[in-house]
């Protein structure tokens, strides 16, 4: 009876590390949709736009720092001066490489005119799962790594 009772306990900590493992090293998506707007004089434009997407960690435009990412240049198709554009899908690893616990900001060229610089700011999604992965300050793999410790002890 002992026997079996190791091994159920054994059983339950490797479905907690199966069940975490799968929970840490699941990728999310690394992308961000933006959407924009463009108009000329005064009137939303329709129509292709020759555009760049760059992220940078300078505000101004005075001693500019290289980007962090760059798309390069792309058309953009806009519909009633809107659009949106996925950041992050051409170059991936130079996007996940970001350090996003900075200031940032997302510098626009439409054709030739650079548009102000806008702050990148995070959404309470991102805030809220970033929080549920530190759990109270404590990292998860420390809670699930004490409730293993715990169900060995208690079987003792």
């Amino acid at each position: 009876m002992k026997q079996s009772k190791k091994k159920i306990c054994l059983l339950k900590v490797c479905f907690i590390f199966l069940i975490l493992n799968f929970l840490l090293f699941a990728e999310m998506p690394r992308v961000v949709t933006y959407q924009g707007y463009v108009f000329e004089n005064n009137q939303p434009v329709t129509g292709k736009a020759n555009m760049n997407f760059k992220i940078v960690s300078d505000d101004s435009s005075g001693n500019e720092l290289p980007p962090l990412w760059e798309n390069g240049s792309v058309d953009v198709f806009i519909l009633n001066g809107v659009y949106t554009f996925p950041l992050g899908v051409k170059y991936p690893e130079q996007f996940k490489s970001i350090n996003w616990n900075q200031p940032l900001y997302l510098k626009i060229t439409v054709g030739t005119t650079e548009q102000p610089r806008i702050p990148l700011l995070a959404v309470p999604y991102a805030l809220q799962a970033y929080e549920a992965l530190r759990l109270g300050g404590v990292p998860a793999l420390d809670i699930l790594a004490r409730l293993a410790a715990l169900e060995l002890l208690a079987e003792h």
